[in-house]
């Protein structure tokens, strides 16, 4: 079963009828192998102890092709082979390096403070700390991906340091993201299968897994409160219904 994803390893334990056991289930039923099957593109951010989400609504899908195959299969489109997702890794310290991210932000943004030279630096140092020490995603060899698709997994990838929520307003499908006192724009239609509208809204809620415990599917709901913890990750409808104060969070495990 090494080399098969975690779908087939549930299709597989679901056609002979088989519970999987503990250790089967932590071992080859975890989400990520949907995505690479060897787990090496993981490794990395399961040894910096980051904390791994898997975002989207088709989370709900994924859960069920694992765990629940027969189910899964009896009701099934040809379109959801492939899933799409987002996958965010935020490492155990990434508080490090905050202030320097935004320093970093606030100067290749501020175009008219800074010199061409000193936004390019600032692009440069500030893409590789974000990337690295706030929010890890997918990696790709494409200059400018949009995604990364795994063997049965699209991942969403967004530029996370060059986008705002001031930029690309007339974007379709614009979220707001914030996170440590940082606002990012990422362009992605998350309205399926959460809402028949045009466009996703707080209200909506958003699925996600925690590879930590990849059989607990969690929905991030509205919040009704603006107590949230200071280092969630709060989404909030940006284009073409902006609206900030309706927002949905998952809180990181900040130390």
């Amino acid at each position: 079963m090494d080399q098969l994803t975690a779908s087939d390893v549930g299709a597989l334990l679901a056609s002979l009828r088989i519970t999987p056991t503990q250790h089967m289930k932590e071992k080859f039923l975890q989400p990520l192998r949907d995505f690479d099957h060897t787990m090496r593109l993981f490794e990395p951010w399961f040894h910096d102890e980051c904390q791994i989400l898997i975002i989207g609504p088709d989370t709900v899908r994924l859960n069920d092709r694992i765990l629940n195959t027969n189910e899964y299969y009896k009701g099934k489109h040809p379109h959801q082979n492939q899933l799409e997702v987002c996958i965010f890794a935020i490492p155990k310290k990434f508080e490090e390096s905050v202030q320097e991210v935004q320093r970093l932000r606030h100067c290749y943004h501020a175009s008219s403070l800074f010199s061409r030279q000193q936004r390019a630096e600032a692009l440069l140092t500030g893409e590789e700390l974000l990337e690295n020490d706030l929010i890890r995603q997918i990696k790709s060899t494409e200059p400018q991906p949009h995604k990364v698709s795994g063997e049965y997994l699209d991942v969403k990838t967004f530029d996370l340091f060059g986008t705002t929520t001031h930029r690309y307003l007339h974007t379709t499908h614009l979220i707001g993201l914030e996170f440590v006192g940082m606002s990012f724009g990422i362009e992605w239609n998350i309205k399926e299968p959460m809402s028949k509208d045009n466009c996703w809204k707080a209200r909506h809620g958003i699925p996600f897994i925690e590879a930590s415990s990849p059989w607990d599917l969690k929905v991030a709901s509205m919040d009704h409160s603006r107590r949230r913890k200071p280092a969630s990750l709060v989404f909030h409808s940006e284009y073409p219904d902006w609206d900030p104060q309706s927002t949905v969070s998952i809180p990181s495990k900040s130390p």
